[in-house]
């Protein structure tokens, strides 16, 4: 499994143990810092699908 679908499926996984959208947020950033960007682009495919929204 590559590493963009390993962290989209962690945080679909997160959303559904109620993780709020805000802490998804947090760790993007965190994953940002540390230029890790399959990381960022997992989690941001995940909050993309949860919201029905865009964010680039």
């Amino acid at each position: 499994m590559d590493s963009v679908r390993h962290y989209y499926q962690k945080a679909l996984s997160d959303i559904d143990k109620g993780v709020s959208i805000n802490q998804l947020y947090q760790s993007l950033y965190k994953y940002e810092k540390l230029e890790d960007y399959n990381a960022c682009a997992g989690i941001l495919k995940a909050i993309e699908k949860k919201t029905g929204r865009k964010t680039s």
